[in-house]
């Protein structure tokens, strides 16, 4: 570059480079002597070429400092891009100093405490909602830190195991009638695909069954039962679809048993039954050959779901939807205590890694029945069959809320909760690499429906699956891209 400054300069005549120099004229140096003019001539290209020299570093070095400030800009609007960041007010300024802030985690920079502070709003909406006190830097990296820890990245659940059980009756082609009963079939599916299936003809299955890790317990009646005879079944079927055992409730005791809940096997291979009976729930030690052992008694209308919790057993029993409560049962199914957390209504539980989770809905009706019973009327006053609007969908979503409480069980109180607004609660699963996933649905569409007697609303939910560790921190959440259909009193 300097070689050809110079052979630029080398090339201008005398009067073009005092033009260049300030614009000098010769006019004045006519009469001076020849040597004289030629110092004073090659002074001034000493004078241009330094000039140009400082002009060309002045250049390079603001050149430079332009690119990196504008690759820093470029990487901080990415940053911002990446995690959603609005930032439309911001000056460029701003905008890097945000940049600077949160990638040296610093985190004192009051705009950086706006945006991110805007960002677990909206993101609390979406999805998790987590509460903060009074923000100082510290708690706005742990903020940030949670933030980052729930993106979405896709997980990867457990086999889905599921079990289908069905009656068959023969159709009659020469009477045109349905024949009585002829068998049960119960079918296991893992991820879709058929294992076996497997007919009997003991007593006809109902929809109830329960997975235990070397099977299944399934329920049913007998053939001809009916509201005022006839007898409640289980039945043990193994996970190479075999038939093991069976047991008929009346044979044990006359009336006085209704049907089984839900049951669970015990690492000794034998299995308790908790089978309701009229305000009391039975729990039946069953040997692994299907012998009653023992039941012990305890006070609750139904047992939804048991899990092995330390020496003993928990239940999720309830006496109606807004009266639910956790039951602790010691290794012989004694009673120990009952615990209650407010009327959020249960929609799973599980007692993982020393914790006990509890996904919960909880329902605010606040004006929405109100507002859809006088907006969704013809003009003769009558109910439309069915109505909709955005308004109604707000107050909806306003008036659901789904938790994940998490309990410190020294003390059966919950340490932490996170909340999902604008959905309902839905099960558990485990992920493959054995973490807990929690499902939670968020509403996204909802009608209105007056005539129909099993349900008030309907509508579409989509399915978020959120994951945590071991401690109870949610270090995952994803969009399983499942869209499922609700139907609900409210």
């Amino acid at each position: 570059m300097k070689r050809k400054i110079f052979d630029h300069l080398s090339e201008i005549s005398e009067e073009e480079l005092s033009v260049l120099l300030n614009g000098m004229s010769f006019e004045n140096t006519k009469d001076a002597h020849p040597i004289t003019v030629r110092k004073r001539i090659r002074f001034k290209k000493l004078i241009a070429c330094a000039i140009c020299l400082i002009i060309i570093v002045a250049l390079s070095v603001s050149g430079a400092v332009y690119a990196a400030e504008r690759k820093e800009y470029k990487d901080a609007i990415e940053f911002l891009n990446e995690n959603g960041f609005v930032y439309d007010e911001l000056t460029r300024s701003q905008i890097k100093k945000v940049y600077k802030d949160i990638k040296s985690k610093s985190f004192s920079y009051d705009k950086t405490a706006e945006l991110i502070l805007e960002r677990v709003d909206e993101y609390k909406v979406e999805g998790l909602e987590i509460k903060e006190g009074e923000i100082d830097p510290e708690k706005l990296e742990e903020l940030w830190e949670e933030f980052l820890s729930a993106k979405y990245i896709k997980g990867d659940i457990g086999k889905d195991v599921s079990y289908s059980l069905f009656t068959d009756n023969l159709y009659n082609q020469d009477t045109g009638k349905v024949d009585p009963f002829t068998h049960s079939t119960v079918e296991k599916f893992v991820d879709g695909e058929k294992v076996f299936s497997i007919e009997f003809n003991k007593f006809k299955v109902t929809s109830r069954y329960s997975i235990t890790q070397s099977g299944v317990i399934v329920e049913g009646r007998d053939v001809d039962y009916s509201t005022t005879q006839g007898s409640h079944w289980v039945a043990f079927i193994n996970n190479q679809g075999e038939y093991v055992w069976d047991i008929r409730f009346d044979d044990i005791a006359d009336d006085k048993y209704l049907w089984c809940d839900t049951a669970l096997e015990n690492d000794d291979g034998s299995f308790v039954l908790f089978v309701r009976m009229k305000n009391e729930i039975s729990a039946m030690l069953v040997s692994s050959d299907g012998e009653l052992l023992d039941e012990k008694n305890f006070e609750a209308n139904a047992a939804r779901k048991v899990q092995p919790y330390e020496n003993g057993y928990i239940v999720w029993a309830s006496s109606d939807l807004t009266q639910q409560k956790l039951i602790i049962l010691d290794s012989q199914r004694r009673f120990i205590s009952l615990h209650e957390y407010g009327e959020y209504v249960y929609t799973d539980m599980v007692y993982y890694n020393g914790r006990i989770y509890i996904s919960a809905t909880e329902i605010n009706p606040n004006e929405t029945f109100e507002y859809a019973a006088e907006t969704f009327r013809d003009e003769n006053g009558e109910y439309l069959p069915q109505g909709t609007d955005d308004t109604l969908l707000k107050l909806y979503r306003e008036g659901n809320s789904a938790y994940l409480l998490v309990l410190d069980t020294d003390n059966m109180v919950p340490e932490k909760y996170y909340c999902v607004k604008g959905a309902y609660s839905d099960k558990f699963n485990f992920s493959q690499d054995g973490e807990l996933v929690w499902e939670a649905n968020k509403i996204v569409s909802v009608f209105f429906s007056p005539y129909t007697s099993s349900f008030c609303f309907g509508g579409e939910a989509a399915v978020y699956g959120y994951v945590l560790d071991g401690s109870g921190k949610m270090i995952n959440k994803y969009d399983t891209l499942e869209i499922i259909r609700f139907q609900r009193q409210y």
